[in-house]
């Protein structure tokens, strides 16, 4: 539970930061670091497949 507070957190901040262009490619990415962490690594894969502008994903 405690990560998940952390990552709304997360998307908050973002939110306040980003341009509404990238905003959806962050909590794409976000949403696959939330998967994997969990080793659900079907739903990260296909969260983190979901914009290929997020150029984070790959690094």
């Amino acid at each position: 539970m405690m990560k998940i507070h952390f990552l709304i957190e997360i998307i908050i901040r973002l939110t306040k930061i980003q341009k509404e262009g990238l905003l959806e490619a962050t909590i794409c990415y976000l949403r696959g670091v939330a998967y994997s962490q969990q080793s659900d690594l079907d739903n990260a894969k296909k969260w983190m497949e979901i914009d290929v502008k997020c150029f984070e994903v790959f690094n």
